[in-house]
């Protein structure tokens, strides 16, 4: 049997005795959570060293949270400005 080395957010859900949906709304701030249960869950994520792989997120989703840009000269005044533009979001 494998030995498992990496925990997942239903183990951290399981340990602060939240379920699975509170831990996502957690940690992608998309709703409401009571700071009761924030605590819990700290406490939980904290205690299995949990951290969330933005890369295999992206693998298994087809998201990469990210923006290219694809130039043909980028030291044109217009395309420095449209990438100066892109950074102060």
């Amino acid at each position: 049997m494998r030995k498992k080395t990496t925990s997942t957010s239903y183990d951290a859900a399981k340990l602060a005795g939240v379920s699975p949906s509170t831990i996502s709304r957690y940690l992608n701030h998309t709703s409401f959570v009571s700071d009761d249960k924030a605590t819990k869950i700290k406490n939980a994520i904290k205690e299995l060293g949990y951290k969330s792989n933005l890369q295999n997120n992206a693998k298994r989703n087809r998201r990469s949270m990210s923006i290219s840009a694809l130039a043909q000269h980028p030291d044109s005044p217009y395309t420095s400005q449209i990438l100066k533009y892109k950074f102060t979001f």
